[in-house]
């Protein structure tokens, strides 16, 4: 299964309760995208990674080495086999 924008979305809202921060990570998403598309990569897959990047922020400002971390477990459970 592939993770979508609708499934990015709803990831960042549940995870994120800041509204700046999810500003933030939408914006991220709309400047990815454009740079992919001036790279010649695939704008859709990088608007989705710019959207989720701090999507586990609030729950690992204090351990940093979790950063990520969180987001990825969280990506599994919507699908065991998901990908980008």
């Amino acid at each position: 299964m592939k993770l979508d924008k609708s499934q990015a979305l709803a990831l960042l809202n549940d995870h994120i309760q800041n509204e700046n921060l999810r500003r933030h990570c939408l914006s991220v998403g709309i400047v990815m995208k454009s740079l992919a598309q001036k790279l010649g990569r695939n704008p859709e897959t990088w608007e989705i990674l710019g959207i989720i990047h701090d999507s586990d922020w609030e729950e690992t400002k204090d351990t940093p080495d979790q950063h990520t971390i969180v987001t990825l477990s969280a990506m599994q459970g919507i699908a065991s086999d998901i990908s980008l």
